[in-house]
């Protein structure tokens, strides 16, 4: 079973950049056609960084997360990067509520304010490894160790388009006896 990250989440960055990209074309065009060359210096240079920009960050800006729970384990993939973990190297898993940054009470505006992020998904799915396995190597959105937890954090739900209940039907279905309904950490 597998759960998408929201469509879009970053389109409108991508479209910002290639939007100053077109309007730096068309500027440029119009001081080249006017021949106000001391434009055309540093209007080249914003289309020449906008179409960098563009194509350096668009795949970093366009991938999606995608967490897979299926019978050979959890999987998580962002762009051309994915991490596999099988359920041998997993001793337990489990959807825990969003800590609270180091510092931070928790107040009713606190809370509040995480439970605005996306209402049914709020926690993430945290996996306590198996003795003798290394965690994985941490890369951007993908699991990666917390000390506070003592286990390797493989994706927050709030960024997936799923309920909390949907990834626990699934971990529950194919995890069994791993998968521990409780929302504290361990």
């Amino acid at each position: 079973m597998s759960f998408d990250a929201e469509p879009g989440r970053f389109r409108k960055t991508r479209w910002a950049l290639a939007a100053v990209f077109v309007l730096g074309l068309a500027g440029l065009a119009f001081a080249a056609s006017r021949r106000e060359y001391p434009l055309v210096v540093p209007l080249l240079l914003v289309v020449l960084g906008a179409g960098a920009a563009v194509s350096a960050l668009g795949p970093v800006l366009g991938t999606r997360q995608r967490l897979t729970v299926d019978d050979g384990g959890l999987m998580v993939e962002a762009g051309l990067w994915s991490t596999r973990l099988s359920w041998k190297q997993i001793a337990q898993v489990r959807i825990i509520d969003r800590p609270l940054p180091p510092g931070v009470r928790s107040t009713p505006v606190v809370r509040t304010r995480l439970a605005r992020r996306r209402a049914g998904a709020n926690g993430w799915v945290v996996v306590w490894l198996a003795p003798d396995v290394e965690p994985p190597a941490a890369r951007m959105h993908l699991p990666s160790w917390h000390a506070r937890l003592g286990g390797v954090r493989i994706c927050d739900l709030a960024t997936l388009d799923t309920t909390d209940e949907r990834v626990a039907e699934a971990l529950r279905t194919f995890g069994g006896e791993l998968y521990d309904p409780g929302r504290g950490p361990r």
